[in-house]
């Protein structure tokens, strides 16, 4: 016993020892830049706090975010009086947003804002409130930030970017009557009654948003998922039809659809339910609420729900009812009466759940009129005004939204090669020096289109970016490499094989 006692003091002594150490060479724990804004907002400034995931942070491009307006909004009226702080990150779940609110507050914001639902299930594996804290902490330790400043500086020495992951066989679904997908929920609920909770017991008014998404033009998953989870047996006549609908040529995939002689787990696939829910008519109001519903149904099913359900906008309105200073801004609901048939699209939403410019706009206005309670000063931000602003905007962040929108709708688990392709071809005929368009092109046609054109469209793309190692980055071109061994290409095979004829563009 004396001698585990000794070995433990002795253990604990070098650890500190190590930690001493790791501070000297590192420095105290630097805070968190999304909080350096919260720190030094000036006390005299009306001071607004959001949080959330990579909707409130503004993806794909910030600055055209609803915050980055509500921003711009403030220092049109008044910018000597507000200061307004964005804490939304990528990722960040409701646990991670109350751990934000919980880190921050003591800096007395005058309001806060809240939208988070659409990342409760990123993560593969349940993460407790408990574990995210402890590993959130131990994250700042000066012993692991050395660790992680060695690894990156060992990294760029070998020049070395990040490599893409390998393309899934299958994908994982969520079980709708698991344990942990039942413990993801009430999970949830109780996160936003704490986030309410926690601004009402330090005095703070809180603007709560529901979430939007992307209903009528955005599939559920199907793609690599078993029979009976949410797959189907012919993936690609189900892509055509998909195809078709977007072509609006929706009697061509009725036929196709009536022509399938879908097994019953099929039947019941979110996949199939939405393509229905295509066909049903939109004339009149309550057949556009029909359809609505049924595709807030899908998107309620779909096999990896990367999209906020039902139950957490409810979660949120039942949050709020009867709180005093917590006001609902129904995001939801807006972006419904703003889409022609009920039901957002890619005019409204970006993506699967990312508000295109125009719906940010949206938003912002709806956030302002609703701050107008509590800042006591009305915060016009008119189309006129969101117009003006975004054209200062330099004209590259419109080539970095089309860029990141290919890139993001083809990776993992969506794999949504035409939506990829409408962003992915704008960036290249506006920006035809830019290699990554061209690139990412290639990896579609390498994977489901014409390989001739997927080796001309890379070559071009070599022509203007040399470098190959940039092309082995899962940020860039996330599946090139994939496409490449699929079609047992090399670099040197498709630089050395150039048509004699090819059209100089690589087209």
């Amino acid at each position: 016993m004396r001698t585990w006692s000794i070995l433990l003091v002795v253990s604990l002594f070098l650890l500190l020892l190590i930690e001493g150490i790791a501070w000297l060479l590192v420095g105290s724990a630097p805070l968190d830049v999304r909080y350096q804004c919260a720190a030094n907002a000036p006390a005299d400034h009306f001071r607004i706090f959001s949080y959330g995931g990579s909707t409130v942070y503004g993806t794909p491009v910030p600055e055209y975010g609803f915050m980055a307006q509500i921003d711009a909004a403030t220092r049109t009226v008044a910018p000597e009086k507000y200061t307004v702080c964005n804490m939304g990150e990528g990722g960040r779940d409701s646990t991670g947003v109350m751990l934000d609110i919980e880190k921050t507050i003591q800096y007395h914001p005058d309001l806060i804002i809240v939208l988070s639902g659409h990342n409760e299930f990123l993560q593969p594996v349940f993460d407790s409130t408990f574990a995210r804290r402890w590993r959130e902490r131990t994250a700042r330790l000066a012993t692991i930030r050395l660790f992680n400043k060695l690894m990156e500086k060992i990294a760029w020495r070998l020049n070395r970017p990040a490599v893409q992951q390998s393309m899934p066989e299958t994908l994982l679904v969520h079980d709708r009557n698991g344990t942990d997908f039942h413990a993801r929920l009430a999970r949830y609920k109780s996160n936003v009654e704490s986030m309410v909770l926690a601004a009402q017991d330090a005095g703070i008014p809180m603007l709560f948003g529901t979430l939007a998404s992307n209903l009528d033009e955005w599939a559920p998953v199907f793609k690599k998922i078993p029979v009976g989870e949410g797959g189907v047996r012919n993936e690609q006549s189900v892509t055509r039809m998909l195809d078709l609908i977007e072509a609006h040529q929706f009697d061509a995939a009725r036929t196709i659809f009536d022509g399938i002689p879908w097994e019953p787990a099929e039947a019941q696939a979110p996949i199939v339910k939405y393509l229905e829910a295509q066909f049903l008519p939109k004339q009149s109001k309550d057949q556009q609420s029909s359809r609505r519903e049924a595709f807030l149904a899908v998107r309620d099913a779909d096999p990896i729900p990367w999209r906020a359900l039902t139950l957490f906008n409810q979660d949120m309105r039942n949050a709020v009812e009867g709180k005093v200073d917590v006001t609902l801004v129904d995001v939801e609901e807006l972006l419904g009466n703003a889409a022609d048939d009920g039901a957002p699209g890619f005019d409204l939403i970006t993506d699967n759940c990312h508000p295109a410019p125009i719906a940010n706009t949206l938003i912002a206005r709806a956030l302002l009129n609703a701050a107008a309670a509590y800042t006591g000063k009305s915060l016009p931000w008119s189309e006129q005004d969101a117009s003006s602003y975004l054209s200062s905007l330099p004209s590259e962040l419109r080539l970095e939204y089309l860029l990141r929108n290919g890139v993001y709708v083809m990776k993992v688990p969506f794999f949504n090669y035409p939506a990829s392709r409408r962003y992915l071809e704008e960036a290249r005929t506006n920006w035809p020096s830019d290699w990554r368009s061209w690139a990412n092109l290639a990896s579609i046609e390498l994977l489901v289109g014409d390989p001739a054109q997927g080796k001309a469209l890379l070559r071009h793309a070599l022509s203007l970016q040399p470098d190959q190692q940039l092309y082995m980055s899962h940020q860039h071109t996330p599946y090139l490499k994939d496409a490449m061994q699929a079609r047992g290409l090399r670099f040197e095979v498709i630089l050395a094989e150039k048509p004699e004829d090819e059209h100089p563009n690589g087209v």
